[in-house]
């Protein structure tokens, strides 16, 4: 009981076994990252010191010896440095450079001095072969006992003078072996000086990077961004597959830290290189821990996203004139138009992809029934709806409506009135984005106002419409009646209306199409015939009237009712 009361005291072998397990880093290949983190803070403290200095990091993967060696000319160390600081958990290399009076201060990666204990995850032996500039050089093999704390590693022959540093990480497992291989290209993404190889054959292994190929944005940075490669996915082709989200990956001297999702943000995609004393990462650095860093990576995002979006717009731009991705739906270029947000810092991207889209065919315009009874449609473009200034248009809705709107639309049409319907925005696609409507038709009422005619939603005046439809007299009853309408000189002389038809008697043809079938007096059979002589464009509409009702067998008309139906006609 000496020790008593008692205290806290560290079981400093315990500590440095979990420090070494798999519970700490997430994977074993963690070992790898932190040895190049290592090397890239010597080589850059080594060119603070003489700026024209090239950095050179090399990882060697030997397949039949199953060694990774990892080997910089950066500044190297003595017996103090291994002993103060390679060799003392806890102890930062950063120190090195702070202990440099009158130089440019170095801001180091390494932080916590913990790295060089993960090797154990895949070895229980490494070699470190170092030379400092005006110090004879040094080799030494650390051995897992050394967890002890009572065990001092091993001094070897040195094998060369080169001034860097040099690491022999000796795999027992393969397959741990075969993770370090498979792992390299992802954590380096653009290490300066940073090459692979494996042997045989000396195969050069690529250092990684975002999957897509991006087509750069030059975008201002703040100060603790030391790099960005900062753009949109290169390949409009690829563009079905965006979320609405920004899909950055956050890097430390190019090597990769977390990866990023910021709803909103389209298309921005690409990495940031962020200072290393800006952000902190955690112990075990897969992740960063510093209060507030998701929110300044969105609110730089954020004040670049203007840009980006007009970047973007010159892509889909070539796309839409060089038809270089027919198989998109216009639902799918409408919704990126959708997507745009506006006001503020947006008006100018805004205005410019609304100058796109002006020219564009993003709404229909429905036209008279044609042959099988479903309306005509064709592209519109606000342009065009722009032009038709002076004149009402009607605006149907998109998607389900009751049958009174749905009646109101075939009246209106079949009057030959402009009827006018937005293009919805494609569902999933963009769902993690901001959408200022739902349709185009929503955002033109909202955006557009002086620049349109007079629009009246169907829906507002669908009982009016339906309520003031003339019906003259119903030549033919039943479930599917022949009306004689006064639909206007203009419209057709023959609709279709769901399995009625309609007569226009304000048509000329629609005229003699009444007057044959008096004369004729044959019931709906006569009026095929009648369209067969007056308006063959038509046929097929009485067809498919006739194979609803069946009725083939005359139907005839009074005469009374034949001196009515003959003076509608004059």
């Amino acid at each position: 009981m000496a020790d008593w009361p008692p205290k806290f005291t560290l079981d400093a072998s315990n500590i440095l076994k979990l420090l070494t397990g798999d519970r700490f880093y997430s994977s074993a290949d963690a070992c790898l990252r932190e040895a190049v983190l290592n090397a890239i803070d010597a080589c850059g403290r080594r060119r603070t010191a003489a700026p024209g200095h090239l950095p050179t990091i090399s990882v060697r993967f030997d397949d039949q010896a199953r060694t990774v060696t990892i080997a910089d000319n950066g500044d190297g160390m003595g017996r103090s440095e291994l002993t103060d600081l390679f060799a003392k958990v806890g102890a930062s290399a950063s120190r090195l450079t702070e202990k440099v009076v009158g130089q440019q201060q170095y801001s180091s990666v390494g932080e916590f001095g913990i790295g060089i204990v993960s090797y154990f995850l895949v070895s229980s032996r490494f070699v470190v072969h170092t030379a400092k500039p005006g110090q004879e050089p040094l080799r030494l093999e650390f051995d897992r006992a050394m967890l002890d704390t009572v065990t001092s590693a091993r001094e070897l022959p040195p094998e060369s003078r080169e001034i860097g540093t040099t690491i022999t990480l000796f795999v027992e497992a393969e397959d741990r072996y075969k993770l370090l291989v498979e792992k390299y290209a992802h954590w380096f993404r653009s290490v300066d000086g940073l090459g692979a190889t494996r042997t045989p054959g000396d195969r050069v292994l690529p250092q990684g990077g975002d999957r897509r190929l991006i087509r750069r944005v030059e975008v201002s940075r703040p100060d603790w961004i030391e790099r960005a490669a900062i753009g949109i996915p290169s390949d409009v082709a690829a563009w079905p597959s965006l979320d609405g989200s920004a899909h950055v990956e956050v890097l430390y001297r190019g090597v990769f830290v977390q990866r990023l999702q910021l709803g909103s943000l389209w298309p921005i995609t690409g990495s940031l290189h962020v200072d290393p004393k800006k952000f902190k990462p955690s112990l075990n650095r897969e992740s960063f821990i510093a209060e507030g860093f998701e929110e300044e990576i969105a609110r730089y995002l954020q004040s670049i996203h203007p840009q980006v979006l007009l970047e973007a717009l010159t892509e889909v731009r070539q796309s839409l004139d060089d038809e270089r991705v027919s198989d998109w739906t216009i639902h799918k270029w409408v919704s990126l138009w959708l997507a745009i947000p506006r006001g503020g810092r947006y008006i100018d991207a805004a205005k410019a992809w609304d100058e796109e889209f002006r020219r564009r065919p993003a709404f229909h315009r429905l036209g008279p029934p044609g042959e099988s009874g479903t309306a005509e449609e064709r592209g519109l473009s606000l342009a065009e709806l722009s032009a038709m200034k002076g004149r009402e248009v009607f605006l149907a809705p998109v998607g389900e409506s009751n049958d009174i709107v749905k009646r109101a639309v075939r009246v209106l049409r079949a009057k030959g009135l402009p009827v006018i319907r937005g293009i919805a925005r494609e569902k999933n696609f963009l769902g993690g984005a901001s959408f200022s409507a739902t349709t185009s038709a929503e955002l033109i009422l909202s955006h557009f106002q002086q620049d349109l005619p007079k629009i009246t939603c169907v829906e507002e005046i669908a009982e009016r419409v339906v309520t003031d439809e003339v019906t003259v007299d119903v030549i033919y009853g039943g479930s599917a009646r022949v009306l004689a309408m006064r639909l206007g000189g203009e419209a057709a002389p023959l609709v279709r209306v769901g399995n009625d038809l309609w007569l226009n008697i304000d048509a000329q043809i629609g005229k003699r199409l009444l007057l044959a079938l008096c004369d004729r007096n044959e019931g709906r059979v006569g009026l095929l015939v009648a369209c067969q002589l007056e308006s063959p464009a038509h046929i097929g509409e009485v067809s498919h009237h006739l194979r609803h009702t069946g009725a083939l067998q005359p139907e005839r008309l009074g005469l009374v009712k034949r001196r009515f139906l003959r003076r509608l006609a004059v």
